[in-house]
């Protein structure tokens, strides 16, 4: 009797347990998506970023849900001064990672885009706003990401926008001043003229 219970036990249990092997299954990445994706990154590593890009987009193409392969076309992309394309790419490696729970590359995702943006001084403020989510996704995963980068990135762009801010101010006070000289000399210059005019 105890036998037979603990047997349909296992009958009862086995559709679950092989529904999870098969999401872990589709989770993990194939040999081939593997060494497609190490192509890319040797590649790109050594220069050949067209050759890497091609590896890279074979293993997307092999399995588009997975996030490393697009988290190192963001790298190669960023590369080629391609902010767009790295930004396209990191964020769905953020988005196909948080889908698996995959926080490794998460954390690789989220660094990519507040350090792209950062690259773009009209996405300054953007790039700010990227790092803080860094920060506060690395205060709860300490083990995949460094909440110090992101605090002294954040603090780097903060130094940066009071700079602007102050040189600005002093740009304005300097044109006010040259605008100020100008009408000064023109007045100069015309009380000269009709003095010569006498």
């Amino acid at each position: 009797m105890i036998g037979r219970s603990c047997l349909l036990a296992l009958v009862m249990t086995l559709p679950a347990s092989l529904a999870m092997a098969q999401a872990q299954s589709a989770d993990a990445p194939s040999a081939s998506y593997t060494a497609r994706v190490r192509a890319g990154m040797n590649a790109t590593s050594h220069g050949d970023v067209a050759s890497g890009m091609r590896n890279l987009r074979d293993a997307i193409a092999e399995n588009p849900s997975l996030p490393q392969a697009y988290c190192y076309v963001g790298e190669a992309e960023r590369t080629r001064q391609d902010s767009t394309g790295a930004l396209d790419a990191f964020q769905a490696c953020l988005r196909f990672a948080r889908e698996l729970d995959n926080p490794r590359f998460v954390a690789f995702a989220l660094h990519g885009i507040a350090s792209t943006l950062e690259l773009l001084p009209e996405r300054l403020q953007d790039a700010r706003t990227a790092w803080l989510e860094y920060v506060r996704f690395a205060d709860q995963a300490s083990s995949q990401a460094d909440a110090r980068i992101g605090r002294a990135r954040i603090e780097a762009i903060d130094a940066w926008t009071t700079l602007e801010t102050q040189t600005a101010e002093v740009r304005g006070r300097i044109a006010e001043r040259e605008r100020a000289a100008r009408c000064e000399m023109d007045l100069v210059c015309d009380r000269l003229g009709a003095e010569t005019e006498r």
